[in-house]
């Protein structure tokens, strides 16, 4: 049985700045992964877990971690989560590209309690950013330097009684569900905005942007947007000059040059997908 340990359950980059910044706060971290890498950043004091049931008397922090805390565990244990948006908005996954979709001037991060509830609980620490033109990897990298730089000290000083948590206000609260690849696909009929929103949003770790045609799916990997309010159809090949295809849309003009067949993994000049007036949707 586990009394009275630092724990943390997660993955991926979020597991990693997380693991890292509570290393540097405490003497020992037992670690919840099936990440090997963030496995391999264990320190010889640290200890790994396969399960939370025995834990007693602990606190366990969440980062990128995508299961639900049993009741059982909760009324057991301070449960600190990790969370990509201004809580109460955005509760839920993906919360980040949501916000950005809708074009959100402000996203940001938060440290929480956590219930039984998602993304629900209590708030120990905020930070927030302006979007402008940052991507969503470039935001991402920014909330996890504030993590790497504070969650460590965030749940040490709640420890000792120097954080009040704030509750919820439930009449800002808003709710998002993950995305998948047809969330991907370009929608011809959305507007200027909607569009430079989504491609900002879709770039690695999130796929990129997708297009179908006739012929095959392919991820665009180089686009660049042009506004233009021109009443035609939209989805259709209006002009293709070199390497690049442009493409109409409701309140744009895609230029669209390198893509990448889903099927194949092949990658591919536009100009050898599309022909000229093809109506793509």
């Amino acid at each position: 049985m586990y009394e009275n340990e630092i724990v943390l359950a997660g993955s991926g980059h979020g597991g990693y700045v997380a693991l890292k910044s509570l290393q540097a706060k405490f003497d020992s971290v037992v670690l919840l992964s099936e990440d090997l890498d963030l496995i391999n950043e264990l320190r010889e004091e640290d200890k790994i877990t396969d399960s939370l049931v025995q834990m007693v008397d602990s606190t366990i922090v969440c980062a990128s971690y995508m299961k639900l805390i049993p009741h059982s565990i909760l009324e057991k244990n301070t449960v600190i989560n990790t969370h990509p948006s201004l809580l109460p908005k955005y509760r839920g996954i993906h919360s980040l590209a949501w916000a950005m979709i809708n074009r959100e001037e402000v996203v940001g991060f938060t440290i929480h309690l956590v219930n039984e509830y998602i993304d629900d609980g209590d708030i120990l620490s905020q930070f927030s950013v302006s979007v402008g033109k940052k991507n969503s990897k470039e935001i991402m990298d920014i909330f996890d330097n504030y993590v790497m730089d504070n969650l460590g000290s965030v749940v040490k000083e709640y420890l000792r009684g120097n954080i009040t948590p704030i509750k919820q206000d439930e009449s800002e609260a808003s709710w998002c569900c993950r995305r998948n690849l047809n969330d991907c696909l370009i929608d011809y009929n959305a507007t200027y905005d909607e569009l430079e929103a989504l491609f900002r949003v879709l770039v690695p770790p999130y796929p990129y942007p997708i297009l179908k045609t006739q012929v095959g799916t392919y991820y665009v990997i180089n686009a660049v947007l042009i506004m233009d309010k021109t009443v035609m159809h939209s989805g259709r090949v209006v002009n293709i000059k070199g390497s690049k295809v442009y493409i109409k849309t409701k309140g744009a003009i895609l230029v669209v040059d390198k893509l990448k067949n889903l099927d194949t993994g092949e990658y591919i000049q536009a100009k050898e997908v599309f022909r000229l007036g093809e109506r793509i949707a």
